[in-house]
């Protein structure tokens, strides 16, 4: 995973991560500033592909993947 912080008022790192599972993938990586320190590897456990409609995910990273 690549990512680098996005030129917008809010902390956002994109980006692009490769993944492999049934077959070798890029896909595009949107990350928002977790509130309250966190590890890294708990970050990584965090990390996983989500549904635009999933109640879950964060309003603005989602209009933000709709963009890109």
């Amino acid at each position: 995973m690549a990512v680098q912080w996005a030129l917008f008022s809010e902390p956002v790192l994109v980006g692009q991560a490769f993944v492999t599972g049934a077959g070798p993938a890029c896909l595009p990586v949107i990350m928002r500033q977790q509130v309250g320190r966190i590890s890294l590897r708990h970050a990584m456990r965090m990390c996983g592909v989500v549904s635009l409609d999933d109640t879950r995910l964060d309003q603005l990273v989602a209009s933000l993947a709709r963009e890109r």
